[in-house]
């Protein structure tokens, strides 16, 4: 049973004056969340500045993790791919059309308003450079919001809208949390008990750390509590058609070991010819699966 959904979600530091009323060009900044690929590396070239006037960037507008494969990954359904990386059903490797191009091109096209080092950012150094006050935005699971550390500079600045759209459309990547119970249990009637009270009270688990549920009813049920203020951009996220599972076959975490996190840390490389490495990856892939 799914017992927690817990999508990608851009995050916004709404730290500053100058967020309301900055000018570029003769042109008031809205304040309001990106919605399109376009949009949001705009708001990120905005974001990335000098504080402090040191001559050093203090502030990126966003970051760009290569370390992780799946906020790529939610950038290929947005590009409107409705197979990720492969069809799991029939093994066509997908990787190297269009769409995953336009994905992989999009992707890099933010590395210069992010922080150095991309090639080794991962969810955990991405989390803690937002918190710091670091970045200005980023593409985060849904739990990031109520996980904000108490002393943290952005802590009560923090707004999340649903995750932003492509050609495709809007598109997360679900990360499902599942209960289930094992054929050769020795108290399966009690293992399936407890999951149907699970399922039946899904809303206890908003109240945990990680603040998640599944069933939209437990999503409503914090309907304007303090704390939840994430939940309408969760289910938004959720319901978009585009927002896809990742592959159901046995050989994933292998192709995303060997092929996926490879390819993305060669592709924040200069000078990377994303062609080039999406072909090299369906070669890999191709190699896996057989």
């Amino acid at each position: 049973m799914d017992q927690l959904r817990d999508p990608l979600l851009p995050h916004r530091s709404l730290r500053g004056p100058e967020e309301q009323g900055r000018l570029r060009g003769g042109v008031r900044v809205s304040a309001r969340s990106p919605t399109t690929w376009e949009q949001y590396k705009d708001a990120a070239e905005f974001f990335t500045r000098d504080t402090d006037d040191d001559g050093e960037t203090d502030l990126y507008g966003t970051d760009v993790k290569a370390a992780v494969e799946t906020e790529w990954l939610a950038t290929v359904s947005q590009a409107g791919e409705e197979h990720m990386v492969l069809d799991a059903e029939t093994n066509e490797i997908t990787i190297d059309d269009e769409a995953h191009k336009a994905a992989l091109d999009y992707y890099v096209s933010l590395l210069p308003y992010a922080p150095s080092g991309a090639a080794q950012l991962d969810w955990a150094g991405s989390q803690n450079l937002f918190y710091q006050g670091q970045l200005a935005m980023m593409r985060f699971w849904g739990h990031a919001y109520r996980q904000t550390p108490d002393d943290s500079p952005v802590k009560d600045d923090i707004g999340v809208a649903p995750m932003i759209g492509g050609p495709g459309g809007v598109a997360g990547v679900p990360g499902a949390w599942y209960l289930s119970a094992p054929s050769t249990g020795k108290n399966p009637e009690a293992a399936k008990d407890f999951i149907q009270f699970a399922y039946e009270h899904n809303d206890l688990s908003a109240d945990t750390s990680l603040g998640l549920v599944a069933r939209k009813s437990a999503f409503e049920s914090k309907a304007g509590t303090a704390g939840y203020e994430n939940y309408p951009a969760l289910v938004a996220t959720l319901e978009s058609p585009r927002s896809l599972p990742r592959p159901a076959t046995e050989n994933w975490q292998e192709i995303v070991d060997s092929a996926l996190v490879p390819m993305l840390q060669k592709a924040v490389e200069p000078g990377a010819d994303t062609s080039k490495l999406l072909e090299e990856a369906k070669g890999q892939i191709e190699a896996i699966v057989e």
